[in-house]
């Protein structure tokens, strides 16, 4: 999805990458989102690697936010 954080009340457009159903920490759907969001804060800042911002939840429902890829992704 593309979506705004705000920084100082200015809207910065970022992709957030929805996951359902993550709401237990012994949960399947959960262990691998966390060994996923593990793996990308070691990657560290690259040109040529998409950002990892964080991560939000709500519910059941986690978002992880990367940086907003202007021209879209590498398939097309």
């Amino acid at each position: 999805f593309q979506a705004y954080r705000y920084d100082l009340g200015l809207p910065i457009k970022i992709a957030a990458k929805r996951l359902k159903g993550c709401k237990h920490k012994d949960d399947q759907n959960t262990k691998q989102l966390l060994a996923e969001v593990s793996a990308l804060s070691m990657l560290g800042k690259h040109e040529n690697v998409i950002d990892y911002l964080g991560i939000y939840s709500t519910n059941d429902t986690f978002y992880m936010i990367f940086e907003f890829a202007e021209k879209g992704d590498l398939k097309r």
